[in-house]
C-alpha cells in the first residue's frame, strides 16, 4: 500500500507530533533528501519522491492508483512482482 503524505506539520504544530523533522526524510529510490511538498510512503519506514516510486522492472509509476509490492528493497507493480 502506498500512502501519499501531504505537507508535513511543523514541529510544535497541533495534532500528532511527527517522528521526523521536515526535510530529513531520505528517498528509498534515489537516496536524496525529500524536500518536496508530497512524498510517498511504502511500508512503515520507506519514503520516496513521487517521481522515484516506479516499478524496478517495467518503470510504471507506482502511486495511490497502482498497487506496489516490495522485494529486496525494490518496488514492483503487481504483474512484475508475480513473475
Amino acid at each position: 500500500m502506498v500512502d501519499i503524505l501531504l505537507p508535513r506539520p511543523l514541529p510544535g504544530a497541533m495534532g500528532e507530533p511527527s517522528k521526523r523533522r521536515p526535510g530529513l526524510a531520505l528517498c528509498a529510490g534515489c537516496g536524496g533528501r525529500i524536500q518536496d511538498p508530497f512524498l510517498l510512503r511504502v511500508s512503515p519506514d520507506l519514503e520516496w519522491h513521487v517521481a522515484c516510486l516506479k516499478c524496478a522492472e517495467c518503470g510504471q509509476p507506482l502511486d495511490e492508483t497502482c498497487t506496489c509490492f516490495l522485494r529486496d528493497g525494490k518496488a514492483y507493480c503487481k504483474r512484475d512482482y508475480s513473475r
